[in-house]
């Protein structure tokens, strides 16, 4: 398909789910994927947006990572508004939801993961090596550009500790157990606000449609990044 044609198509998807979510959508309950990325979070969008869930600009979302390192979340809870559902930053990092309960009564929850630890922390490691092609140092985190110059150093400061190596597994390990723990001990006594979902089990898309409660033509999640047999 040529560019263009791709271009206008993906325009005329978004006119169409913002027209949804300006006639019904506004009065739905917000989604929130809260996994952290590289959990199946990618293939959950794409499955959101395959449903006619409008879901929030990713771009205008990452550039809130400044307000998050301040604690302001005043910023966040207005973008909430944009949109019906959201993933990875800032609703991936640790005590967003707290938030995210408080301000949306009915809000409903999904805390993507992986079989363990050390799968989620190879496929981490391994996405971002494949794009820089090598391990990258904070030196190269701070000085890469994305949203800001350092912003990749910004988040993995926030995420995992100052200091912190890109491959220090261990240390990454325990961020990714710490944040399932907390998510699930938080929600404990709400169990139906959370889904926590692995893309690779059995049933798991007939699970994130029971409870979105949306009834759909597909069988499974869209394909988004593959690493062996996981999505990602």
């Amino acid at each position: 398909m040529k560019p263009f044609v791709i271009f206008l198509k993906r325009k005329l998807e978004e006119m169409l789910l913002d027209q949804r979510y300006f006639w019904s959508g506004r009065r739905k309950p917000k989604i929130f994927v809260i996994g952290l990325n590289k959990t199946g979070t990618t293939s959950v969008h794409r499955a959101l947006r395959r449903e006619g869930i409008k879901l929030g600009d990713q771009l205008v979302g990452e550039r809130l990572l400044s307000a998050y390192m301040k604690s302001d979340f005043a910023p966040i809870l207005r973008y909430c508004k944009s949109a019906r559902a959201f993933q990875d930053v800032p609703f991936s990092f640790p005590d967003t939801y707290r938030h995210l309960y408080e301000a949306f009564s009915d809000a409903k929850f999904i805390l993507t993961i992986r079989d363990s630890g050390e799968q989620w922390v190879d496929s981490h490691v391994n996405f971002v090596v494949k794009r820089l092609g090598k391990v990258p140092t904070l030196e190269d985190m701070k000085e890469a550009t994305y949203c800001w110059k350092g912003w990749m150093y910004d988040v993995h400061r926030t995420v995992y500790g100052e200091g912190v190596r890109f491959d220090d597994r261990q240390v990454k390990m325990e961020c990714y157990h710490r944040h399932k723990r907390d998510v699930q001990e938080f929600f404990r006594d709400k169990p139906d606000r959370l889904l926590v979902l692995n893309l690779a089990q059995d049933r798991a898309f007939a699970s994130f449609c029971e409870f979105l409660g949306i009834r759909s033509a597909h069988a499974d999640f869209p394909w988004a990044n593959k690493t062996g047999e996981v999505k990602v």
